[in-house]
């Protein structure tokens, strides 16, 4: 079983999951299913439902909403998906994470629940009338009809309703009607309004605006594209959010001084709920700080962006959300970037940044600070000029610079292909792929992101709408993209920034057997461990993985020995490390210690083999709880009486050793109040004798600055 989890590729451990399961065997199902989902989720999100299914079948219904959130974030065009994963909440008895899943499903306009669905939503007192929304050019939208109840359809704005066919399905006393409805062109904004019962359904009222539609701003030209090159003008949207709204012009107003490229800042107001936010706007325009615009009414995202791009008839533009934060020289080293020839858009790295995420695309940090945020973009500016640009499928819309040659040939975002808030980034750089322009990342830019919160769980339903639209009009979007990921071309790159983030940290590196890493170690409290290393033999050459955490998460950094000797030597130095902790009495470690040129104390727990500690630096005395296990002490005992320059402290010596003669260098373990005089080195947990007495010994060590570990030894601290 075990060396099948090892050799299955993604379909045998697909198929031995489902034969498992059919045949009832719950255990090893399970076993597959897991293998599955963390070898292969991020490629096959099915894994993530076949563990959903297996756990509710164990009857683990909690853990299973986990891998349903995981499938659905994957593929979050899947309605029966989350159909199940509402069902699953409701018999997990987890009434708030149902609440979540059904306010998707209400705005979900695009497809509709099965019928058998929306019928047992009205079991569960969740009843729906429907959703709706603009999409590819057209009303779409669904309504479930009890007998009795009639709809609506009205346009306001002095536009006349665009007329179309409206499908109806009579299932037993209710009908279901999916509209799809073209659009026709506006040269004036107006509303639609989709009523049951005089009641709005979701989505409701619709606003159709001349600003959603992605116009060509003018014909290119070469002395625009030259022009380009000398400004950048900033767009921030504006919408709510006081303390990160100010902190993202703060830092952008702080970041004039260091760079040398013209910029024009333009807070875009789009009348959000906030009048405090909004005064501070124009108090920072009357200062000359900003440029302030604002739209005629709530226009949304992508609205407001293409009014304001509207306004800016010459120069790169750069989109930058309102709960981001910059630092430094930031703008120049973008704009070198979108000098190249072909580039269409230019994209930093940074937190919550989808594929330019770090430290990794599958974990997007969380930088909430301006000190984190220059912390690593001092790391990215660091970067070698073979490693400070790459080409992307697509930017991310958290900070994208827009040349002026994709803004005159692709002209704005598209709202009438996606309904308003997501993707609409996506879209124009796949636009520009199209028309030969190129996506870049600027892999020497960090832009710190706090992560969106614009638009709740309704996000979720945007995801999936617009994700199917896109996947549509762009067929091989998907699969380039996957393979981006599956590849990762910008591992080397996040290695790089890693390295430099971690200088001069400083304490102690942890090391552990490799296997560890799965299981998560947890250090004590107090340990100080800002450092991990987890060590694998193979044959003549050992693996490490080293994972640092000076103040954020970093990327993880490979090692190979002997080949890598001098970089993990250098990385020792480079970030200060005090000593080498090693988890466990490993073979590897007197060799790791030497490398690395750092002092080295062992972690011991009663199951270890004691006879390994030969390896151990000399200390003045250690503090010494005996083992219950007669083979362990007898180790113990070997160990004692070839480290005759250590004395041992050991805890009830007479009741343990009896009458029988001990090694000369073990002493009983004296009252707490007699050890203070005594220049202890560490204190080794072989197995922890009463709680109590433990915390004092704890408590003591602390105040002689003695660093110790739950079973485990560590060097004292300097004076």
């Amino acid at each position: 079983m075990r060396k099948s989890l090892f050799v299955l590729g993604a379909e045998g451990l697909a198929s031995h999951a489902v034969a498992a399961l059919r045949e009832g065997r719950l255990a090893d199902g399970l076993a597959f299913a897991l293998a599955f989902s963390q070898r292969y989720g991020n490629i096959h999100p099915e894994a993530h439902v076949l563990c959903a299914h297996t756990l509710a079948k164990i009857g683990l219904g909690r853990a299973a909403l986990d891998f349903w959130d995981n499938a659905l974030n994957k593929s979050p065009d899947r309605m029966d998906w989350l159909e199940n994963a509402l069902r699953t909440a409701w018999l997990a008895q987890e009434p708030e994470i149902a609440a979540h899943y059904l306010c998707i499903l209400r705005h979900v306009f695009i497809s509709h629940p099965s019928t058998a669905f929306l019928k047992e939503l009205a079991r569960h007192d969740s009843a729906v009338r429907g959703s709706c929304g603009i999409h590819t050019g057209r009303l779409r939208g669904w309504l479930w009809l009890a007998q009795g109840q009639s709809y609506a359809l009205n346009a306001q704005g002095g536009s006349p309703l665009p007329t179309g066919k409206v499908n109806k399905t009579l299932v037993g006393d209710h009908t279901l009607c999916v509209l799809n409805i073209p659009l026709a062109p506006c040269d004036h904004a107006y509303t639609m309004t989709v009523t049951v019962d005089g009641q709005h359904v979701t989505g409701s009222p619709v606003t159709c605006s001349p600003c959603d539609a992605a116009r060509p701003i003018r014909t290119p030209s070469a002395h625009n594209h030259c022009n380009a090159q000398q400004g950048v003008t900033i767009i921030i949207p504006c919408y709510d959010g006081y303390a990160e709204t100010l902190a993202c012009i703060g830092s952008v107003l702080a970041s004039r001084k260091h760079n040398s490229t013209p910029m024009t800042l333009l807070a875009m107001w789009d009348h959000g709920p906030n009048p405090r936010l909004y005064a501070a706007l124009k108090r920072l325009a009357a200062r000359g700080s900003l440029l302030l615009a604002s739209t005629p009414t709530n226009m949304g995202f992508l609205g407001s962006v293409n009014l304001a791009l509207s306004r800016v008839p010459d120069g790169n533009v750069l989109l930058l959300n309102s709960d981001t934060l910059v630092h430094g020289n930031w703008l120049d080293r973008m704009a070198d970037v979108a000098r190249l020839p072909v580039a269409g858009t230019v994209t930093p790295m940074g937190s919550h940044a989808e594929l330019l995420s770090f430290p990794g695309w599958d974990d997007r940090g969380n930088v909430t600070t301006l000190r984190q945020a220059a912390l690593l973009d001092t790391a990215c500016a660091s970067l070698p000029p073979d490693m400070r640009v790459r080409e992307i499928p697509v930017g991310v819309g958290f900070c994208i610079l827009l040349t002026r040659r994709a803004l005159d040939l692709c002209g704005g975002f598209d709202g009438l292909m996606l309904c308003r808030g997501y993707g609409e980034e996506t879209d124009f750089c796949l636009r520009c792929k199209k028309l030969g322009l190129k996506n870049y990342a600027a892999c020497n830019v960090y832009v710190a992101h706090l992560q969106g919160r614009s638009f709740g769980v309704a996000k979720h339903a945007m995801v999936m709408q617009n994700n199917k639209a896109i996947f549509t009009a762009f067929p091989a979007y998907k699969q380039e993209y996957d393979r981006f990921l599956l590849e990762d071309p910008l591992r080397s790159i996040r290695d790089h920034i890693s390295r430099r983030a971690s200088a001069g940290m400083g304490g102690v590196v942890h090391a552990f057997p490799w296997a560890e890493q799965f299981a998560a170690p947890v250090l004590p409290p107090g340990s100080d461990a800002l450092a991990q290393l987890f060590v694998l033999p193979c044959g003549t050459q050992t693996k490490i993985l080293a994972r640092c955490f000076p103040d954020v998460a970093l990327a993880d950094m490979f090692f190979y020995l002997p080949h890598d000797q001098d970089a993990l030597a250098a990385l020792a130095q480079h970030c200060a490390f005090t000593g080498l902790v090693v988890h466990g009495m490993r073979l590897w470690a007197a060799r790791l210690a030497e490398v690395m040129g750092l002092p080295l104390a062992f972690s011991v727990n009663g199951g270890a083999n004691l006879a390994r500690m030969t390896a151990i630096a000399p200390y003045a005395c250690l503090l010494v709880i005996p083992p219950l296990r007669t083979q362990g002490w007898q180790c113990l005992c070997r160990f004692a009486r070839h480290r005759a320059d250590v004395t041992l402290y050991v805890y009830q010596l007479q009741q343990v050793w009896g009458k029988a003669p001990h090694p000369e260098n073990f002493s009983p373990l004296p009252e707490l109040q007699d050890l203070r005089p005594l220049n202890l080195s560490g204190l080794l947990f072989v197995e922890q004798p009463e709680p109590a007495r433990v915390q004092a010994w704890r408590t003591w060590l602390a105040s002689r600055k003695v660093r110790n570990l739950a079973m485990g030894l560590l060097p004292a601290e300097a004076a």
